[in-house]
Order: C-alpha cells, then structure tokens, then sequence
C-alpha cells in the first residue's frame, strides 16, 4: 500500500518557541541586571533598548535581536512553502532585517543625546512595530492559513497592532529637547506591546505548522484473492487500468442466462432371473 505522509512543518513550531525563548532569557537578563545597578533602571520608564547602556546590555540586546530575527526568517520559508503571497513573504523578511539592524545599531544611553546611529535604531524598531502585525493580517486571510485558525490569528494581529500604535502614540504625545519621549509609562507600554508581538510569532509558527500537515492519501489498496466477491474493485484493479480503460466505457457485457440444475435420470433396477427351485 502506497501512501502519501504530511507535508514537513513538525519542526517549525519548536524552533521559533526556542527563538522566543532566548528573546525572552535576554529580557529576564536585563531586567535583573538593571535592579541590580539602581534607580536609573526603571522598568516602567526605561524601553529594552535603553538597557543597552548596562555593562554587556548591548551583547545580550544582541543575542535577543538575532533570536527573534531567525525566527521572523523560519516564518517567511514556512509562509512561502505554504502558498503565501510574495507581499506576505516580504514584510516577514524585511521584519527580520529590521530586528538585525536594530541589534546592530544601538539607541543611545539614557541621559545622553542621540546620534545617527541611535536614529537608525529608532527607524528600525519603527519598521519592526508596524509590519509584523500587518504580515500575519494578511497571511491569516491567505490560503497558507487553515480556516480553522485564522479568526485567532486576526484578532491576536490586530492586538499587536493596537499595542503598536499605543506605542508610537507615546512618541508623539511630547518629547524632551534631547528628542527622548517623556511619556511616563513609555517602558511599561513598550513591554505590553514585545510581549503580544512574541505570542504573535508563536502563534503564527502554530497556525502554519497546523496548515502543513496534510492528511495522508491512499493511493493503492491491499491485494483480495480473485476468487472472493468484489476483488475486482477492491485489490489492485483500483490503480490498474480496469477503471480507466473500457471496462467505464464501453458497453456492460450481457449478463449470463441462469442455467437450470441437472436432475439425474433414475435407473432401472433390474428384475430377479434366478432359475427355480
């Protein structure tokens, strides 16, 4: 019996889980060490990228960043192989190239004035609030999605996109000479808004996942002896040419006139001719 297994998509969901994993370790690192060097450090004022001033803040940021920059890669193969749009397969990509970027750029450290590369980092963490939540939008309407699950996906997507113009809002709301935003719970809002673009990643990686596993298909079926009833539709005639030759085409043969039984003719039993006493 031949048959035809699932498409290969098993691996997709522990890998971005592990990415976001690390992602996550590095947030913990920072948080940890940032309590440990003082007050400056405030959770609920400081963004993640201000920890790059603490001492290995910019490894550690660094490690994150590629983390979740192969994960966003994974996304857009796995989009791809699952029939998604190119403009689908580009914003994952480009997510993940903004995330290298703005690990490689740094912001600048609280307290001083920011630079050209701090300016590229901010532009970068721009791109990266805005389009993922546009990518998976659009892929969850996509067939690359099952039916199933793209009522979740939406509304996890257009979470993150509320979260994401909350933040840039923060941005707006006023900003101090150095043009740092002086939102009070900027740091707080930023959080809320990783933490929804990380269950968007895993969930995303879960609905393709989900989508690539194909039922599997039975080409042939197991072989009947020919002397059973119904062997001709149900042994190797299925896949033969018994279904696609004349045997569907051509006229259906006379059915055989039934035979009566033969009756055997009685024979005579013969009469005693022995002699007299």
């Amino acid at each position: 019996m031949l048959q035809r297994g699932k498409v290969k998509g098993s691996g997709l969901v522990p890998v971005v889980a592990s990415a976001v994993a690390v992602a996550v370790w590095g947030i913990g690192v920072l948080h940890v060490a940032g309590l440990l060097h003082g007050a400056p450090f405030d959770p609920l004022h400081l963004t993640l990228s201000d920890y790059v001033g603490l001492p290995g803040g910019y490894l550690v940021l660094g490690i994150a960043a590629g983390a979740l920059a192969l994960a966003a890669t994974v996304l857009a193969v796995a989009a791809a192989r699952a029939g998604a749009s190119r403009v689908v397969v580009a914003l994952l990509a480009s997510w993940a190239v903004a995330m290298v970027v703005a690990g490689i750029f740094p912001t600048n450290p609280p307290g001083t004035p920011p630079d050209v590369v701090a300016a590229v980092h901010r532009y970068a963490g721009v791109w990266l609030f805005t389009v993922l939540p546009i990518a998976v939008v659009l892929l969850a309407r996509s067939p690359a999605v099952a039916a199933a699950a793209r009522r979740s996906l939406t509304l996890q997507s257009l979470a993150a996109g509320v979260a994401s113009a909350g933040f840039l809002a923060c941005h707006v709301i006023g900003t101090d000479p150095s043009g740092a935003p002086t939102f009070p719970l900027l740091g707080g809002v930023e959080r809320l808004l990783y933490l929804s673009l990380l269950v968007l990643l895993l969930t995303t990686a879960r609905a393709l996942a989900r989508s690539a596993a194909a039922p599997a298909v039975v080409v042939g079926g197991p072989a009947v002896p020919s002397g059973l009833p119904g062997a001709a539709l149900t042994g190797a005639a299925l896949t033969g040419s018994a279904l696609t030759g004349s045997a569907l085409t051509g006229p259906a043969a006379p059915a055989p006139l039934p035979v009566p039984p033969r009756t055997p003719l009685p024979h005579p039993t013969p009469a005693f001719t022995g002699s007299p006493s």
